[in-house]
């Protein structure tokens, strides 16, 4: 999948490095090292921060469609929670990540 905006990049997690795993894996989000080499998941610019926290809802647009947002899903055996919803040009998967959080993921028709 091709992310393009993350409605926060603070994200709620109880395992940093499975939820590290999973949004890089499951949405290709790219791997920067730091000066002080540490490595961050980098969208829009900005890292990703994985903070200790109850689970939040989430929503991500990619750029992709909708059918290969499903396909690219299943491949990744990442179930819906929901039957998709198309509203205009653009269709709303719900799925959970690796950490609880609801991830509402907005595609092309």
């Amino acid at each position: 999948m091709k992310p393009k905006k993350i409605s926060s990049h603070i994200i709620p997690v109880k395992n940093q490095a499975r939820a590290f795993r999973f949004y890089h894996e499951v949405f290709d989000i790219q791997i920067v090292s730091t000066p002080s080499l540490l490595k961050q998941l980098v969208l829009e610019q900005a890292p990703l921060e994985f903070i200790d926290a109850k689970p939040t809802t989430l929503k991500i647009h990619v750029k992709d469609h909708a059918d290969s947002v499903q396909n690219h899903l299943t491949s990744y055996f990442v179930p819906l929670l929901e039957t998709p919803i198309t509203s205009k040009n653009k269709v709303s998967f719900k799925v959970h990540d690796s950490e609880e959080n609801i991830l509402e993921i907005v595609a092309n028709v």
